[in-house]
């Protein structure tokens, strides 16, 4: 079986999931050893919290409709000139520093970077029942968004820079 990871998904509306639990569409797997009814508990509050989804309910999502936040980053460069006089040459040295994503410098909770990843699954498709021929999910609880904070991208950096320039 092949599996596509780039369909758009019906977002179901609470009685639809429901109606998914008590037709024994929500499985445990291997990789999710969380029962059920915990799933469609976990669902519901997820679909609930997004405000994307929230919309959605009973429709299908549109491709790229819910985005991650905005990356407000602000980088800063201060530069110094300094003037020597050489053997009668004026020559300059110059002193630079580069603060990068200077908004997380200011406050650790400004300037993040938000990342789905490449191959985010909402729901991971199961199969099929064998009698009603119904599709059978698994639903992953997650804490918070789909989306999570890049740590590394969303800290500040700092470059010190030295040239020196001939005349």
């Amino acid at each position: 079986m092949v599996e596509y990871y780039n369909d758009l998904i019906f977002v179901p509306t609470d009685s639809q999931i429901d109606q998914m639990l008590a037709n024994g569409q929500f499985v445990t797997s291997t990789s999710n050893n969380t029962a059920p009814t915990a799933q469609a508990a976990a669902l519901k509050s997820f679909l609930g919290d997004e405000s994307y989804l929230k919309d959605r309910r009973g429709k299908y999502a549109e491709r790229n409709g819910a985005t991650v936040p905005f990356v407000h980053e602000l980088d800063l460069r201060i530069t110094q000139d300094f003037f020597l006089n050489l053997a009668g040459n004026k020559n300059r040295l110059q002193v630079t520093l580069d603060i990068f994503n200077l908004a997380n410098f200011l406050n650790k909770d400004w300037g993040r970077v938000y990342s789905a990843g490449y191959s985010y699954s909402l729901m991971q498709y199961s199969g099929k029942q064998a009698v009603t021929n119904l599709p059978l999910y698994s639903f992953k609880p997650i804490n918070g968004h789909a989306w999570q904070i890049d740590d590394f991208n969303s800290r500040w950096r700092a470059q010190l820079g030295l040239r020196y320039i001939f005349n």
